[in-house]
């Protein structure tokens, strides 16, 4: 017995009696009819996120299924055109002097724009490869590029903050720059052709804090959404007619569109959030345009023509919005009800660069810095599997138009295409001669992008051309593009298609997190290099340190103190227990700072953001290993103490004995010694625990306490010519009670 739902879980009639022998074919059958369909559509079907695939007697036998058991078949709709993967290089194209930052494909797929640090925008001729139009005005690099879903308008936006708008049929810039944002553009997202035709409004994000409503008629920012209190990282302008944008704040914020008004504010991440995706983004993205090709008359017609579809892919459910997090998670929204995310979404090993719902929604992708990509239920939220086969971090993933391929590209010079029905790579596409940075599969499914950068000086800024070829296909079809944009070597951009937010120096750009990687351990190394130095002097000629002479100076006090019991007796445990007193009190001290420090990190685990004054690594684990390294100098700090306070009362009951009880001297002169010892390195470990503290602010003033920290020492432990004369005096006295 077997019960066929939709994708939302809603029964398509009731529970049937099927054969053992029925399979995909005859379930297609059987769903066209109870949906009484006037054309056969294609449909998938899943048990458990699973495709069938062969007939159910052998997936009831291969699972060990019961027969009576109800089985839940969830049945999908499927695209009616296949989309082919891309295989091999054809042509190269170039005309960029500078770096290309952005690429993109108009709604039908027909023609192809891209942004370069050059300042120019250039709209190309993908069948003869060549530009059409260079399209100048920028003052600074073209970051960001988005074409309106009817496909007039084409708006870029700079470093400098300015965004323009041009006219694609003639490559003419429309109007006066639109000037507003403060520091550069990060997101570009325009109005819905479905909502208002034709498209004229569109909003921007930017690293200053803000998005800006344009409209490209009045030229001029109409509403200015401000709330933010870091960079805006990403921004998408929903089919119900709501703005998102996700922010450096960790939040994301909805937006009504026509006073700008913020409707809710959506938490849930403990780090920036990089990058948004809506389920119904491909629709958004295409507008009106399908595989048919069909013109339309006026703006009336698109956008009835676009609405329909819309509602078509929507169906009955809500739109929904995926975020994914510097903190290694995502979350499933359905903002237009709810605050709530609707699942979290948990599996990855390092922070989620880019997440993407496929074109029919069902499913939703997700690319890593841990070098997998992996796939999830876009409705809820449900693992599905994982993609194993870069070897670098996954920069960001792509979906052919008919949901059937997933396209990524990856740090290690390689794009993957993976087929989602067997879950497996589907093809191997080497070429890059570095990493790739950005991926786009065509809306019409024809073309694919790709953006990165490569060390080959003769290539670059060249773009190269991939052409699928296939006996199946008319050769004018037969154009699978793969255009490959190389970034200059010394602009180490993280580009906006990805999300990984720009931070580039005039001269050259290192990235925050390499600081620590290299100012940390040198820092460190110094500390032990010192201290590697003090024990050989010590050992090698213990008078040129303070250690060695208070060792022997509590030798002789030892001695003089065993002499006379009767009349020594009071003045040694005294001074015994005031060395017991402050040994306790640092021994508290480091267990008290370790459970604060262990408390702090619960409540700010899922709260914490980066701060502006902060420069270094500023991930979830870098402050995890801060944190957990200050606590072990505590700790360590703690041990020490006691082991310390352990010697001293020892030495307490020994030195009032005398020589006349049998206790040598020299004995319990080494025990004194060693629970000094013990004291030393208490304090040298909440000496590193200052430095270590000091790393939470960044590894540059880490590596600067370091080397202060060094000097210092330098001066206290060892007898240069000016301490030598304090600290030798202090030798000469018998009754030498300082103990370090």
């Amino acid at each position: 017995m077997c019960l066929l739902t939709d994708p939302e879980g809603e029964p398509l009639g009731a529970p049937l009696y099927l054969p053992q022998n029925a399979g995909p074919p005859q379930l297609q059958e059987i769903v066209n009819k109870l949906l009484k369909n006037e054309e056969k559509m294609p449909y998938a079907f899943y048990i458990s996120d699973q495709e069938l695939i062969v007939q159910l007697g052998s997936y009831l036998q291969k699972n060990k299924v019961s027969v009576e058991k109800v089985l839940r078949i969830v049945y999908q709709p499927q695209a009616l055109f296949r989309i082919r993967p891309v295989n091999r290089c054809s042509a190269t194209i170039a005309g960029h002097t500078e770096a290309v930052l952005s690429v993109s494909f108009s709604p039908d797929g027909q023609n192809l724009a891209s942004g370069s640090g050059d300042t120019t925008v250039r709209l190309w001729d993908l069948n003869t490869q060549t530009p059409l139009f260079t399209c100048s005005g920028h003052k600074n690099w073209v970051l960001c590029i988005a074409w309106s879903s009817d496909g007039k308008h084409l708006v870029s936006g700079s470093k400098a903050g300015e965004l323009l708008t041009w006219d694609p049929q003639t490559g003419r810039q429309s109007g006066s720059p639109l000037l507003g944002h403060k520091k550069w553009i990060t997101g570009i997202s325009w109005e819905p052709v479905h909502l208002q035709a034709p498209c004229r409004r569109f909003v921007s994000s930017s690293k200053d804090g803000d998005a800006r409503i344009w409209d490209i008629s009045l030229r001029k920012c109409v509403i200015c959404l401000s709330g933010h209190t870091l960079a805006v990282t990403c921004v998408k302008w929903g089919g119900d007619g709501m703005i998102y944008t996700g922010s450096q704040d960790c939040t994301i914020k909805v937006w009504e569109t026509s006073q700008g008004k913020l409707i809710r504010e959506l938490k849930g991440h403990g780090h920036w959030v990089n990058s948004l995706a809506l389920s119904t983004e491909y629709i958004l993205r295409t507008g009106a345009f399908d595989h048919t090709r069909k013109t339309y008359s006026s703006p009336e017609e698109m956008k009835e023509a676009a609405l329909a579809r819309y509602n078509k892919m929507k169906g009955n459910a809500p739109e929904r919005l995926v975020s994914g997090s510097d903190d290694f998670t995502m979350f499933l929204w359905e903002p237009a009800s709810s605050k709530h995310p609707k699942a979290r979404m948990t599996g990855h090993q390092q922070l989620v660069n880019h997440v993407y719902f496929s074109p029919d929604g069902q499913w939703l992708a997700s690319a890593s810095f841990d070098k997998s990509v992996k796939l999830w239920n876009g409705i809820t939220g449900k693992f599905v599997a994982s993609f194993r086969g870069h070897v670098g971090p996954v920069y960001q993933i792509s979906w052919s138009a008919d949901s059937r391929l997933l396209l990524s590209g990856s740090k290690d010079s390689t794009l993957k295409v993976w087929d989602i029905r067997t879950q497996k790579l589907k093809q191997d596409l080497p070429g890059h001669a570095d990493e790739v940075f950005s991926v786009d599969w065509s809306p019409d499914g024809e073309k694919v992008a790709s953006g990165g950068k490569d060390r080959k000086k003769v290539l670059q800024n060249a773009m190269l051309i991939y052409f699928l070829l296939s006996r199946d296909l008319p050769r004018r079809q037969l154009d699978q593009i793969r255009l490959q944009t190389l970034i200059f070597l010394r602009l180490r951009l993280r580009l906006r298609l990805l999300y990984c937010h720009i931070e580039k120096s005039e001269d050259k750009e290192m990235e925050e997190k390499y600081l620590d990687m290299v100012m940390v351990p040198l820092g460190l190394l110094l500390l032990a290099i010192y201290h590697l130095w003090l024990l050989f002097t010590i050992a090698r000629d213990p008078k040129r340190t303070v250690i060695g002479l208070n060792a022997q100076a509590r030798q002789r006090w030892v001695r003089a103190m065993m002499t006379d019991t009767r009349q020594n007796g009071v003045l040694a445990v005294q001074t015994l227990r005031n060395n017991i007193m402050a040994s306790t009190v640092l021994a508290t001290t480091a267990i008290t700072l370790t459970s604060v420090i262990s408390v702090f990190v619960r409540i700010t685990t899922t709260t914490t953001s980066a701060s502006l004054l902060l420069y270094g690594n500023k991930s979830p684990a870098a402050y995890t290993i801060k944190y957990f390294t200050i606590s072990l100098c505590f700790i360590l700090a703690f041990l020490c103490n006691v082991q310390s306070i352990r010697y001293y009362a020892h030495v307490s009951f020994l030195v009032t004995t005398g020589e006349a009880g049998g206790v040598p001297a020299d004995y319990v002169a080494r025990s004194l010694n060693r629970g000094s010892f013990f004291w030393s390195l208490g304090l040298r470990a909440f000496y590193l625990s200052f430095t270590l503290f000091l790393w939470i602010f960044g590894p540059i003033p880490m590596l600067a306490s370091s080397v202060a920290m060094c000097c210092l020492l330098f001066f206290l432990d060892t007898t240069t010519e000016f301490t030598r004369g304090f600290h030798v005096s202090s030798t000469l006295k018998e009754d030498v009670t300082e103990v370090v």
